[in-house]
């Protein structure tokens, strides 16, 4: 299982109230990177949920230092500044929460940030260093550089704008001054995961390959499927930097949920590879009368094994239909349409439904990676 299945897990273990089954997990991935920043969070934020402050503001360091830009984190640290009457750093990190938008993904740290400023969403001012990111994220670069930089005029500790100007520097390839800004960037966040992925590009385009494979590295360790990396550099036509697969980590039976350690059923025997569809054979195995073996086999083995026959045609409808199912695992649905992509005929259309299914499952930055490579598909297929 990847790392970042596994910390969706405790995500959801903590949102279920069960804080203990969430550190176990996140300790599992932990024990295996460290330096992990999201199972890192969990275990913050269940650590505040008992009240065992220090602990959290020891992880909550440490996340935001790697991702400025992550409002639950700072929201989980206005928080603790509240609970311990701080009322001046309390809302110096709310106003950062409300002004990450549009990073802002999730409506309780927005919440929880207006609560302690005590004002509404709409009593808020637009700041230049919102316009910057409104503007980076809606591919207006040149426009986010200037407001970035006024923000910078008047606050020039704040680390989650500067991060905002090199991006856009960046986006701009104006590598010279991106690098300066990420220079500045590590004095204060030496962690930070993104403006590692913007130096090793630039090292790596001045022919400096190891220098940046190593500092690519180094963000290994906090993002180790390089989830953030695959996202930034897939907005690129082309660079140098490899970046490797992602990693799995085994689970122990005992932080498995009782579905998958429970006695496994007889495996039914699947349809002949070149046994030939029938034209009136429905889509999902279970409905089909002619194979009840078959009945056994989850909506994911039917689409696994669509693919296998080539049936390209059943398979899409098969995926769609997955995509708007909110009762499938997440995980599950994000392996299958990696795994759809892989097939060239399905290629484009597969990560088209991922960017479809990360968007309407509160993921904008992986969306915006599978619509890229959608649309690299889709010129491939075009020839």
């Amino acid at each position: 299982m990847r790392p970042s299945e596994i910390v969706d897990r405790a995500r959801q273990a903590f949102r279920d109230g069960s804080p203990d089954r969430a550190v176990e997990l996140a300790g599992h991935v932990i024990a295996r990177y460290p330096r992990h920043a999201s199972a890192r969070l969990v275990r913050a934020l269940a650590a505040e949920a008992a009240g065992e402050l220090d602990q959290a503001l020891e992880d909550l360091r440490f996340v935001t230092s790697a991702e400025p830009l992550n409002a639950p984190a700072a929201a989980a640290t206005a928080r603790i500044f509240k609970r311990r009457d701080d009322d001046a750093r309390a809302q110096d990190e709310a106003r950062r929460v409300v002004e990450l938008v549009p990073d802002v993904a999730d409506s309780e740290s927005l919440e929880s940030a207006l609560d302690i400023l005590g004002v509404d969403a709409d009593a808020l001012p637009m700041t230049p260093g919102v316009f910057a990111r409104i503007h980076l994220r809606t591919g207006w670069p040149g426009t986010a550089e200037r407001y970035a930089r006024r923000a910078l005029d008047d606050e020039p500790d704040r680390i989650d704008i500067r991060l905002t100007l090199a991006e856009a520097l960046w986006q701009l390839n104006r590598l010279s001054l991106c690098e300066e800004q990420c220079t500045i960037i590590f004095d204060r966040a030496n962690d930070c995961v993104r403006a590692a992925v913007m130096l090793a590009h630039v090292l790596a385009e001045r022919g400096r390959m190891a220098e940046g494979q190593d500092l690519l590295g180094r963000a290994g360790e906090i993002d180790p499927e390089y989830l953030e990396a695959r996202q930034m550099l897939a907005q690129l036509e082309i660079h140098r930097l490899v970046l490797p697969d992602a990693p799995q980590i085994d689970v122990p039976t005992s932080l498995r949920p009782p579905s998958e350690t429970a006695e496994p059923a007889p495996t039914p025997v699947a349809p002949a590879a070149d046994e030939p569809l029938q034209d009136d054979q429905p889509g999902k195995p279970e409905d089909s009368p002619t194979a009840p073996d078959g009945a056994a086999f989850t909506q994911i083995d039917w689409a696994r094994e669509l693919i296998r026959r080539e049936d390209w045609r059943e398979a899409e409808r098969v995926l769609r239909e997955m995509v708007e199912d909110d009762e499938l695992s997440q995980a599950d649905v994000d392996a299958l349409l990696e795994e759809a992509a892989e097939a060239p005929a399905l290629a484009a259309v597969a990560w088209g439904l991922l960017g479809d299914f990360r968007m309407r499952s509160h993921r904008p930055q992986a969306a915006a990676e599978a619509y890229l490579r959608a649309a690299s598909a889709q010129d491939a297929a075009d020839g």
